[in-house]
């Protein structure tokens, strides 16, 4: 929004006065000296009460002698206008945070408990397509201050100086007993803390094996649990009762049949025995997916239009402007090294930087279109040139005609049934100027739209089409896997193999026997296990 009356301004200058007052408003505070003396002074005030509160009541903290020699961290609080899905503000944030950059490695923290398990997108994008096949209903809510429910053992417990507002003794300060927001373990200890309550309190839920933060219970009319070891496709029985929870640190995401409503009230209102959430609500943004369904027509779209729109103001442009370009880079450049100046161009390197992160996000999550072009730039971004800014301002222009496209799940799939697993894989052999190295990709549909996708530039140079195709669906073989994993584990395993399409003759034939082997055999034999899972029955070329 910022950005928007920025843009705004500039193409107003007799407006400039009202558009910084609007922006004045907007702005995070950096200090709680300047979040006072805002104009949003009441709302900052009872934001941070409701921070400090939290801390109280959650026992984050005891007053302790520091013993001598030993490091105290410096809290801070960070504050935070929260917006809406439609861009309106939603709340005033307030969160106290140490800075985890200055705890010591086996001190303050175990280094080997830092990893805290997040949900992969094309997780969430297939479970958002069985949501659309199956008619499930799908809900979110929050797990409010989250990391304070996680209790730090012993050795990880450190020593904080006190947050604003807050006075201690001399020669004693804050010992952190339990998750506090910025802290190394802080994420991991909430990980386990969540993970151990499911096992005891949702017994009924079995974790998917692969994906630590997803959660399924399938059960039959008659009470019985169902077996997911069957292969049944993307099939419930008669009267079954169906569950899945998504699980991201402190979003979490439901999926169920309307029959099992009863059963997910239930699970909800134990959860708020153990920590307090958000009331459930039917989900319409979740990590950074903007989330749209038409139950009628049997249809449900995601776009990331939030950071469409934030990325076509980074790079000072307006949505409504009338500059639309039908691709994302102009299929008659290249990009080189030696585009790249001889010294590094820091500013502009930096506003690179920014540009490509957000698009990398975009890429991810919810523009496939845009994962070619994220995969070319990126290898220029550490010594950018004004050519390759130019192509960043090329996808805003394209994004800008493009800005309300999403993924559409539930549309016509004539060749395939919706509950059918299937990937396109191609390649460009030797695309790379630079080196000659070929550029692989694949994209995986499920449910009449695409769910996993990928560009990348293969490890070593391709002596043939042939190669370079081989290698590209090696790839398209491991995500393969991966999707009929998850699958599997979530009781919609397949007994017929994934189709991967191809358009090598060569490459397909290496996939089915060791023909050709003069052209083949210096082939490192990772790859060729391509072959190995179509006799395997796992995928079919």
């Amino acid at each position: 929004m910022v950005k928007a009356l920025k843009a705004f301004a500039k193409d107003n200058p007799n407006l400039r006065k009202e558009a910084a007052k609007e922006i004045a408003l907007l702005r995070n505070p950096k200090t709680i000296k300047e979040a006072l003396e805002s104009p949003q002074r009441k709302e900052w005030i009872e934001a941070i009460r409701k921070e400090m509160k939290s801390l109280v009541d959650k026992r984050v903290f005891e007053i302790k002698k520091v013993p001598a020699g030993r490091k105290v961290i410096p809290l801070r609080l960070v504050l935070k206008i929260k917006l809406s899905s439609d861009g309106t503000i939603d709340k005033f944030k307030a969160r106290c945070v140490v800075a985890g950059f200055r705890q010591t490695a086996g001190l303050d923290y175990d280094p080997q408990g830092t990893y805290s398990p997040m949900t992969e997108p094309t997780t969430l994008r297939c479970i958002l397509s069985m949501a659309n096949e199956l008619d499930l209903e799908l809900d979110h809510l929050d797990i409010k201050t989250a990391f304070l429910n996680a209790g730090l053992a012993e050795k990880e417990r450190f020593y904080c100086s006190p947050p604003p507002g807050f006075r201690v003794p001399a020669g004693y300060g804050l010992y952190v007993t339990k998750g506090l927001y910025g802290a190394h373990q802080s994420g991991a200890a909430w990980a386990a803390t969540f993970r151990d309550w499911m096992r005891e309190s949702a017994p009924e839920f079995k974790e998917a094996g692969n994906e630590r933060c997803v959660y399924v219970m399938r059960m039959k009319a008659d009470g019985e649990p169902v077996d997911l070891n069957i292969e049944r496709g993307m099939m419930l029985e008669e009267g079954e009762k169906l569950v899945i929870i998504v699980m991201n640190t402190d979003d979490m995401l439901i999926a169920y049949t309307k029959n099992a409503k009863s059963f997910v009230d239930n699970f909800e209102h134990t959860l708020n025995k153990s920590f307090e959430a958000t009331p459930r609500e039917e989900v319409e943004y979740y990590m950074g997916m903007h989330i749209i369904r038409d139950r009628e027509g049997k249809l449900l779209g995601y776009d990331a239009r939030r950071h469409v729109y934030n990325f076509i103001w980074h790079m000072g442009r307006s949505p409504d402007e009338s500059v639309g370009v039908s691709t994302p880079l102009d299929p008659h450049e290249t990009y080189t090294k030696e585009d790249c100046p001889p010294e590094v161009n820091t500013k502009l390197r930096e506003k690179v930087w920014a540009a490509h992160g957000i698009l990398i996000h975009l890429s991810i999550w919810a523009r496939p279109d845009l994962a070619h072009a994220v995969s070319v730039l990126g290898r220029y971004v550490h010594n950018p040139s004004e050519k390759l800014w130019a192509a960043y301002d090329r996808i805003a222009k394209y994004l800008i005609k493009t800005r309300d496209f999403r993924v559409l799940f539930g549309t016509l799939d004539r060749k395939h049934g919706q509950g059918e697993l299937y990937a396109y894989s191609d390649s460009d052999w030797g695309g790379s100027i630079d080196d000659r190295r070929s550029t692989s990709a694949y994209t995986f549909f499920l449910g009449g739209a695409a769910i996993s996708w990928k560009v990348k530039l293969s490890p070593t140079v391709c002596l043939s089409t042939q190669e370079a195709e081989y290698v590209g669906m090696s790839e398209a073989t491991k995500e393969a896997l991966n999707l009929r994993m998850l699958l599997k584990q979530l009781g919609f395993g397949s007994p017929a193999p994934t189709t991967i399409y191809g358009d090598n003759h060569g490459a397909i034939t290496m996939g089915l026997h060791p023909a050709n082997k003069p052209a083949t055999r210096h082939i490192d034999m990772r790859r060729h296990f391509l072959r190995q899972h179509v006799e395997l029955k796992n995928v079919i070329t």
